[in-house]
């Protein structure tokens, strides 16, 4: 089984997918975007999406796992753009059929610190002592941290 994460950011989107024995990271991409002169959201909304489709025919995961929305966000316009993102990735995987899950960021940093709201150096760090892997990007290691998220529900639905 091979599973993918995706950090989906306006900046900075990470993605991880880890393969069969789902301790190998076989793919680390991290997609950055910047505003251009006279570039509409759309369109860099549009770029970034499919520069995440591309990776995810390059890796044709089993299933993938989202990160979803903060709503606590206090720059609404940026999450409108990014709820965006997120749809438009949604969408994608439902028509090529993969399965995928979206995860709130609370439950994932509960997940892997204990607290629904910790720091980014606190993932970094709980994530390289429970599994060894070490990112110098806190989307990337997000990105891992939903792959593992998606681990341990797979192996939950196993013995269901």
């Amino acid at each position: 089984m091979n599973i993918m994460g995706i950090d989906l950011s306006l900046t900075a989107t990470g993605i991880v997918a880890i393969t069969d024995n789902l301790s190998t990271i076989y793919l680390q991409e991290l997609i950055k975007s910047s505003p251009k002169i006279d570039q509409k959201m759309i369109d860099r909304i549009c770029e970034i999406r499919n520069k995440v489709m591309d990776v995810i025919e390059l890796v044709r995961p089993d299933r993938i796992v989202i990160e979803g929305l903060s709503y606590g966000s206090k720059n609404t316009s940026s999450l409108c753009d990014l709820a965006k993102l997120n749809f438009a990735i949604e969408v994608y995987c439902r028509n090529m059929g993969i399965p995928y899950e979206i995860v709130p960021p609370t439950t994932l940093k509960k997940f892997i610190t204990g607290k629904g709201n910790c720091k980014k150096d606190l993932m970094l760090m709980k994530v390289f002592k429970r599994w060894g892997a070490e990112f110098e990007d806190d989307n990337l290691c997000d990105a891992f941290a939903l792959c593992k998220y998606g681990e341990v529900k797979i192996d939950t639905e196993k013995k269901e």
